[in-house]
This record gives structure tokens, sequence and C-alpha cells, in this order.
């Protein structure tokens, strides 16, 4: 399916204050039973599994896609949002050509914003911040910058996060937050929160974090990971837990906190030795989404994290969310997916 070109505005630090307040949720792929495609119908699906749970916008997350399926992808999961949701993409971790194809993909199918990351950084702080102008100043859409460490980058700063580069980005008037990668350690997420929350929405994906750095700057928004994994459709959680910080209810976010925790640290433990090599338990979270309504179904196995998962891994997920109040919406078979056409 074609992107049909849409009249899109420069998405502005103005546009962003008046959006991003919220939950950011994550929509990932669903393929057909043989994997030969993706599923339309299944992305449609959790797209409106997302406007359930009552979330600002939609993070579409790529993995196992091949060709220009991650393009398809957008396009189903712009038409069916069809204003009702945001919908961003994932420019990184690939050629400039292919970054830069995908941005303007994005755009004429209606995405409204993209996280940008130039992977592998080059040698200078001056030729990567040169990769990111030209993919930041090639499009319309609204930039979220990806505040992640990494040895490599400790040439660029200590912290291994190039935040003098992060910081002039801050400036492009269409570079409107940035998203703190969940395994930042306090000190460095302060450090980031003070060198750009300034001039961008500050957004971590480490749930535990958001009340400390709320001391520090506003904190609106949270997002591009599983805030499906403490959620559903008729316990927003983790929607409510963001509207008591951003209205500066702290000690009640923080209860409410404390109610959930103990399904977020599993969600975390479950993560964490996946993070530390760039990678994602995919597959468990594909199930996650599944037990509050998603449309499931197995990925490629192609990738660290795809792979299958046994009715042990299955019960311990049911059963955390059964821990805060949730009942898991089984029935049918998730390895097919709800939809599997």
């Amino acid at each position: 399916m074609a992107a049909t070109p849409q009249t899109l505005p420069v998405r502005s630090k103005a546009w962003a204050a008046e959006h991003f307040r919220g939950v950011e949720g994550v929509v990932m792929p669903s393929f057909t039973p043989d994997f030969s495609d993706i599923n339309e119908a299944g992305i449609r699906h959790d797209v409106r599994l997302g406007i359930a749970q009552g979330y600002f916008s939609l993070f579409c997350s790529s993995p196992s896609t091949v060709g220009d399926e991650y393009k398809r992808f957008i396009t189903a999961a712009c038409d069916e949002a069809a204003g009702r949701i945001g919908i961003s993409i994932v420019a990184g971790g690939a050629s400039e050509e292919r970054n830069l194809d995908v941005l303007a993909h994005a755009e004429a199918a209606g995405a409204t914003h993209a996280l940008v990351a130039v992977r592998p950084a080059p040698d200078t702080a001056a030729e990567l911040l040169a990769a990111y102008q030209r993919l930041i100043r090639s499009t319309k859409l609204g930039i979220t910058l990806y505040a992640y460490r990494s040895p490599a980058l400790r040439r660029f700063d200590p912290t291994g996060i190039p935040l003098d580069v992060l910081s002039a980005l801050a400036d492009e008037p269409n570079v409107v937050a940035v998203k703190l990668t969940q395994t930042l350690d306090a000190t460095t997420a302060l450090e980031c929160a003070e060198r750009l929350g300034d001039r961008l929405l500050v957004g971590s994906a480490d749930l535990a974090m958001l009340a400390v750095l709320a001391e520090r700057v506003p904190i609106t928004w949270t997002g591009q990971w599983l805030t499906d994994a403490v959620q559903s459709p008729d316990h927003r959680y983790v929607v409510d837990f963001m509207t008591l910080l951003r209205a500066g209810k702290q000690r009640e976010a923080r209860a409410l906190y404390w109610t959930i925790e103990p399904a977020y640290r599993a969600f975390a433990d479950l993560q964490a030795p996946y993070l530390v090599r760039g990678a994602h338990p995919w597959t468990h979270m594909k199930y996650y989404q599944w037990c509050v309504g998603g449309n499931g179904g197995l990925l490629r196995p192609n990738i660290e994290g795809t792979g299958p998962i046994g009715e042990a891994d299955y019960e311990a997920i049911r059963k955390i969310y059964r821990g805060i109040g949730i009942t898991p919406r089984d029935g049918g078979d998730f390895e097919l997916g709800r939809t599997s056409a």
C-alpha cells in the first residue's frame, strides 16, 4: 500500500507541548501465520487497542520486518489512527539513505513524529551533528532524540551520551523531545534532564525514574516502551500515573507507582539482560499485549528475542497481571493471533 501524501505543518515545540501529554505506547508488527507478509488487520487491531488504552500516540516498532514491510506497517497504522491518536516511527540503526526514505514515507503517510538516532556514530562530534541535521531537516515530523549510553560514545562525553551534540540539536525547530532509555542510572538521567529539559520535553522509559526527574524538570510524557505490561484498557495505571505527575501531585503519583511496582519490576527484570545487548524480549512483549487485548501472533525468528516461549512463561505473565487487578484476556491462539488473515 502506498502512502497518500498529507499536508503536514512543521511539528514544532508548541505542537509538542500540546500533544505530548501522557503515554506513548508501542505497536509491533503482526505477520501472517506463514510469515510471508505483515498482517495489516492485526496491526490495525493493535492501533485500536492503543486508542482504548488512552495513549496519546503509538510508536511503530519494527522487529523482524524486512524490505518495505516497515513502510507498509506505518501506512496501515496511520490510516487506522485517522487522527485519533498520534503515530511515531523510528529512523535509526540503518543507512542514512534508508532513514531518509522512512522519514519521507512516514511524513507522507500522516505520522506525527519520529525517534531519530545516528548509529554507528561518525568519528567526530561535528560529523555526528551534521548527520543528525541532515535527517532532522529533511522532514516536518516532530523529532524525539534518543539518549542511550554507549561505550563507543565516551569519546564525545563521559556519560557515554553525546550531550553537546544533543544540546545543539535541541535548538532545531522540530526537535521536540528526548527519550531517556531504560538502562540509564539516576545520575546520568539527571544530567540529561538538566542539560536538555529547558528546551525539550523529557520522557524516560524507566517508570521508576519519572517521579525523581519530575523533581527537577517538568515531566509530561513517557513512552516508546511496553506500557501495556502494567496497564489495560480497564485499568489505565500508567496513564493515571502520568496525569498525576503532570498535575504536580507527586505523592499521589508515587502511591500509584507502588501499587503497580511488582508488575513493572517483573517486566524490567525480564528486559534487563536483553537491553544490555541492544535487544528486547519481543515474544514475551507480544504475549503481554495479547493479555490486555492485543492481536498477538509470533514474530519471525530472525532476531534475538523472537524465539518461542512456553506455558510456564505465559502463566508467569498472567499471574503478574492478576497481581495488580488485571484479568488477562486469553482465549484463541496467541501464536496465530486474534486476526490471523
